[in-house]
């Protein structure tokens, strides 16, 4: 395993005199962006893509872009070391194998000021490109969605983003926001686990389980109808924070998003922004729901909810004037 430093002037991966010591980088090199050079990277950005690194490494005096929006991300993968950007500009990474082969990041810390687009090249009931886990504690990063990435709508093809765990837990200003159908379609179907502990956080998939401490997490959108049996949420704790759930920008949609299982030990969980699901629409469901301590804030333009079973021990419920509350067991 070596330690290769980007020297480029050309924005080319694959000349070996942009590179210190000199060549191109090969499997377990850990490969720095450390400002000696601090050009775009714009070509062969393929070049490691059925290479397995040591690592990758931007660090902040890196003021380069690499990669760029559409079809032209950095592919690489990094089984045994980790991938950390700090760089102040774009960074278009993606996790991949080849488009027919697993791959994985094991661990990708993003303290950046610039912006990250994270995406995984392969993703379907065969082969899926994973980041392990993924920290987020500076800047402004982009989990590409399967419509931002042209994939089709989930099993058969290449989708969304494949993720294990997110976690934003920033030190200062951070955004993040993850897109449609980010979820591991090879063989569970797995969608990625969530803990949030500040900045904001804007998701437009669904998750499995979320623990949020403090921060704002806006799951849905005013935009993207969020009804599918891909935008739901298994299990949501809350200790601190807002959470505005928004699973449909439309007057009526037809599926039924649905929460597992919502504990409000704290914070704010909104449905403020819910819109009027009209006659022969469909409510949102939260199945089980128990709350200690908080509020959970209902009141909006009379859309309706759905609580099958509903535990308060402490606490706030708000709801306006003529909603309905469908409540089927608990107290």
């Amino acid at each position: 395993m070596g330690t290769k430093y980007w020297v480029g002037s050309d924005g080319d991966l694959n000349v070996a005199a942009n590179w210190y010591p000199v060549d191109v980088p090969v499997a377990d090199d850990v490969v720095i962006f450390d400002g000696r050079a601090t050009g775009n990277v714009t070509s062969n950005l393929d070049v490691w893509e059925t290479v397995d690194l040591g690592g990758l490494k931007v660090r902040s005096g890196y003021t380069g872009n690499i990669g760029s929006s559409g079809s032209a991300p950095m592919i690489m993968s990094t089984t045994s070391g980790e991938v950390y950007l700090s760089g102040t500009g774009s960074i278009f990474l993606q996790c991949g194998g080849g488009a027919d082969a697993d791959a994985v990041i094991g661990s990708c810390i993003v303290n950046a000021t610039g912006t990250s687009f994270l995406s995984s090249q392969a993703n379907d009931n065969a082969n899926s490109a994973v980041y392990t886990e993924v920290r987020v504690i500076k800047g402004t990063t982009n989990i590409l969605g399967d419509s931002e990435k042209g994939g089709t709508s989930g099993h058969g093809g290449d989708a969304g983003t494949a993720i294990g765990t997110l976690k934003v837990t920033p030190s200062g200003s951070a955004t993040v926001r993850v897109g449609d159908k980010c979820v591991n379609y090879k063989g569970t179907d797995a969608p990625m686990d969530i803990i949030v502990s500040g900045g904001t956080l804007n998701l437009h998939s669904s998750v499995d389980d979320v623990q949020q401490m403090s921060g704002t997490l806006n799951y849905g959108s005013t935009t993207i109808d969020m009804g599918t049996a891909d935008d739901d949420i298994d299990t949501l704790t809350m200790s601190g924070g807002t959470f505005n759930w928004i699973p449909q920008n439309s007057g009526s949609i037809s599926a039924t998003p649905t929460i597992g299982n919502l504990n409000v030990i704290g914070g704010t969980f909104s449905g403020t922004s819910m819109k009027n699901t009209l006659p022969g629409g469909a409510d949102p469901v939260v199945t089980t729901t128990w709350q200690y301590a908080g509020t959970v804030n209902l009141r909006n333009n009379y859309a309706n909810f759905d609580f099958t079973t509903y535990y308060q021990e402490g606490g706030s419920l708000l709801m306006s004037p003529g909603q309905e509350l469908a409540l089927e067991g608990g107290s």
